[in-house]
């Protein structure tokens, strides 16, 4: 069960891969694109971006769930009028962990929801 800290880092896994913060920018790139003649809000979208960028530490307990969801970055359902994401294909994700060599126990699919659920709150407020 993902109850507690494990269930949080989970949630805060998600929000770091969800949010793009994972993209390392460099400062000779921030500087290559000043020297360019980028306009100032991309600059500044780049400098905001570097200013995010840290690593994350993953529990070992964890490590398979995280595998499995940012394996399934392109195993979305959209419904609606906008085609707003509405949770992950579970028949994909079976694939995808049988092709990742990833056991799909209880333990991982809710790990897996707990992920998904922080993804979709992020998602659906951008939209």
């Amino acid at each position: 069960m993902h109850h507690g800290s494990e269930g949080k880092k989970l949630i805060e896994a998600a929000a770091y891969d969800i949010s793009g913060t994972k993209d390392a920018v460099s400062d000779k790139f921030i500087a290559d694109l000043e020297k360019t003649g980028a306009p100032p809000e991309i600059i500044k979208e780049y400098q905001d971006r570097a200013a995010r960028n840290v690593d994350f530490i993953v529990h070992f307990d964890n490590w398979d769930i995280i595998r499995l969801f940012t394996s399934c970055r392109t195993q979305w359902r959209r419904g609606g009028l906008n085609g707003i994401k509405i949770g992950l294909d579970y028949v994909a994700v079976q694939v995808v962990a049988t092709a990742r060599n990833i056991e799909l126990s209880e333990d991982n699919f809710m790990g897996l929801q707990v992920m998904e659920a922080e993804s979709l709150r992020i998602l659906n407020e951008r939209d």
